[in-house]
């Protein structure tokens, strides 16, 4: 994708581009927990940047579990 946006500035003969931006989310409404988005270059048509976006963190779930133990309590008062 850098290649893509060094591209996208050589056609343009500048780093002010034009560019198009959507997302979608996986399913509708507001209860989504996925969601992705990606920007594509005026001039070349190609993907300058993609981002993958979630509500749910497997980190912070793997944490919940072990609530009340020492490790837990040692993170959670570190996190103040």
């Amino acid at each position: 994708m850098q290649s893509a946006a060094l591209e996208e500035v050589t056609l343009t003969n500048s780093s002010d581009i034009i560019i198009s931006g959507d997302g979608t989310w996986k399913t509708r409404g507001y209860s989504s927990r996925v969601g992705v988005c990606a920007v594509i270059g005026d001039k070349t048509g190609k993907c300058i940047d993609a981002e993958v976006m979630s509500s749910f963190c497997k980190g912070c779930d793997s944490w919940k579990r072990r609530k009340g133990s020492p490790a837990f309590k040692k993170v959670d008062n570190s996190s103040r």
